[in-house]
């Protein structure tokens, strides 16, 4: 599955992201905590079956259109970005579930905004 992979890259990125965060700041932790979060996170992802129904409705709220990429939406991409920023016990499946939620409702909020669909 395409989108698994393309979830997983940007999921990556963001490990990146927080890992240039924990050398600027090195003495915040959570930076640090968050970015080895979000690698493990990543590993989750890719280590699902393709039929994974969480994994599914997430691809198909969170997909740019071309089907190639992971465009998240505001909420659900600072959702990620503080995977286990601030707690370090959140489970990989638990905040998968959450994400697809978020998700959903960031989909919504722009087909609004879009003028797709009604209030």
């Amino acid at each position: 599955m395409q989108a698994k992979i393309a979830i997983a890259d940007y999921i990556d990125s963001q490990a990146d992201w927080r890992g240039k965060k924990a050398d600027e700041y090195p003495e915040d932790e959570r930076n640090n905590r968050a970015a080895v979060g979000l690698t493990e996170l990543a590993a989750y992802i890719r280590s699902l079956s393709d039929d994974d129904e969480c994994l599914r409705e997430l691809a198909s709220v969170g997909m740019v259109p071309n089907g190639s990429e992971f465009g998240p939406g505001t909420e659900t991409s600072r959702a990620i970005s503080l995977f286990r920023f601030d707690r370090a016990d959140e489970d990989c499946g638990e905040f998968l579930n959450s994400l697809v939620r978020l998700a959903t409702e960031d989909a919504l909020e722009l087909g609004k905004l879009a003028g797709e669909i009604d209030d």
